[in-house]
């Protein structure tokens, strides 16, 4: 029974840890994206949207420095979609 709670408690610890791996690595795969399309299409977005985006991005890097992964997520979420409404997607 003391191995069956051992090994539970092992596979739960273990999913958790992948979770926040999952996380780490879409939060930098999302910024890498941003600042890639900021490099090659950043004119695209006009008025006063260059400086929400520019904000959003700003926001990840920092949530993803802080160790706020799901805020890194969501600023970089929130500028993909300013980058797709501005650009008609």
């Amino acid at each position: 029974m003391k191995s069956f709670l051992v090994l539970l408690l092992v596979s739960t610890l273990s999913v958790v840890a992948h979770a926040d791996d999952d996380a780490s690595i879409n939060c930098n795969a999302n910024i890498k994206r941003l600042e890639d399309t900021y490099k090659a299409d950043g004119a695209s977005i006009g008025g006063g949207k260059v400086e929400e985006f520019k904000s959003l991005l700003q926001q990840a890097k920092d949530a993803r420095d802080a160790g706020d992964l799901k805020m890194c997520n969501s600023a970089a979420a929130r500028a993909q979609n300013i980058y797709n409404t501005a650009r008609g997607k």
